[in-house]
């Protein structure tokens, strides 16, 4: 990987997006108390982060997923934010900041009907990924939250997760923050790809992360019923500020790594490198129907 810089950049895939990079840890453990419920109200007691991971939580925050949409009356140990069917608690105060072996104690007391509840920590702000096990039980029910098993976040797109339902991401035209994307995820960003007699328009911003030798970049996506694959489209990727896209000539230090959808649904690892054998990029496809519409499936590309 050359100096400098890389980017993460490509057409929008609609979902979270991350980056990995490090040393591999332990994660850190949610655990939950007595749920108590009475008419509409309900209480959460003794939600208990232990960090049991080689880096201090600042600020440690947890997610609770509910069976149904809840809203939250108070919270102590944490501030709370609701979004549907989940809740995220943020240490405050003397909780704000949770050492390597420390515990952090929360409360929460909210109005709605949650059922059964599901705890898991976000790392430095993160959402942990997926795992192929974690398979859809149907074409709306995403897979379930896996604990990070991979290493340190470096770069999460915490905007997709602040921002108000409707807004543009990062002021890119054709997209927009969706309120609750189904199966228990909260929000997410959906893009839409308008037809011209040259496909769609690009839909792309960079985002610059710190230099390395060894990232990988994970997401989730999920494609509406009947989308058109057409001839293929690019995913979010890697690059080094100087990369090669575009059918441009091989140079030394450029280069550029982004999945692809292709037709029928097929997937391809495209990229630009220094022994590439045409004169755009290469890439192995695979059998079609990787890409399933109306399913949330997880994306990983790791580069080194």
């Amino acid at each position: 990987m050359s100096p400098g810089a890389v980017r993460a950049f490509g057409a929008l895939g609609l979902g979270t997006l991350a980056l990995f990079a490090g040393a591999v840890h332990a994660a850190p453990q949610c655990s939950l108390g007595d749920v108590d419920t009475w008419g509409s109200g309900f209480v959460v007691r003794d939600i208990v982060v232990t960090n049991d991971s080689d880096r201090t939580l600042v600020p440690p925050r947890v997610r609770l997923e509910f069976d149904g949409p809840v809203s939250v009356d108070d919270a102590w140990g944490a501030t709370a934010t609701a979004r549907g069917r989940a809740v995220t608690l943020t240490g405050v105060g003397r909780d704000a900041t949770l050492a390597v072996g420390a515990s952090a104690r929360f409360g929460l007391k909210g109005t709605g009907r949650p059922g059964d509840v599901a705890c898991t920590v976000l790392e430095d702000g993160v959402v942990p990924p997926r795992t192929p096990d974690d398979a859809p039980s149907s074409p709306d029910q995403g897979p379930s939250p896996a604990r990070l098993d991979a290493a340190a976040v470096i770069w999460r797109d915490d905007e997709i997760d602040a921002g108000s339902p409707g807004q543009r991401w990062r002021g890119v035209d054709d997209t927009r923050i969706v309120a609750d994307c189904g199966g228990g995820r909260g929000q997410c960003l959906e893009v839409s790809y308008v037809p011209t007699e040259r496909g769609s328009d690009r839909l792309q911003s960079s985002i610059e992360i710190p230099s390395g030798t060894d990232y990988t970049l994970r997401y989730d996506i999920r494609f509406d019923d009947g989308f058109e694959f057409v001839r293929g489209g690019k995913l979010p990727g890697l690059a080094p500020d100087e990369h090669t896209t575009g059918c441009d000539p091989v140079r030394p230090t450029g280069w550029s790594v982004r999945p692809m959808w292709r037709v029928e649904g097929s997937a391809q690892g495209y990229y630009y490198g220094q022994d590439r054998t045409g004169r755009c990029g290469d890439g192995e496809r695979s059998a079609v129907g990787a890409f399933e519409p109306g399913r949330w499936q997880a994306v990983a590309l790791r580069v080194r």
